[in-house]
């Protein structure tokens, strides 16, 4: 029984960790681009 019980916490570790990986990527991926200067006004 203990062993069963190791093996899941290491289970949900990786799992853990992973899925904290995969949200980073995604945050990464999907944030908005940052903000450019104001451009000077144009001149006509």
């Amino acid at each position: 029984m203990m062993v069963f019980l190791t093996a899941n916490q290491l289970v949900l570790h990786n799992l853990k960790r992973e899925l904290r990986l995969v949200e980073q990527k995604q945050l990464k991926k999907f944030q908005p681009p940052p903000a450019s200067p104001a451009a000077p006004p144009a001149r006509p």
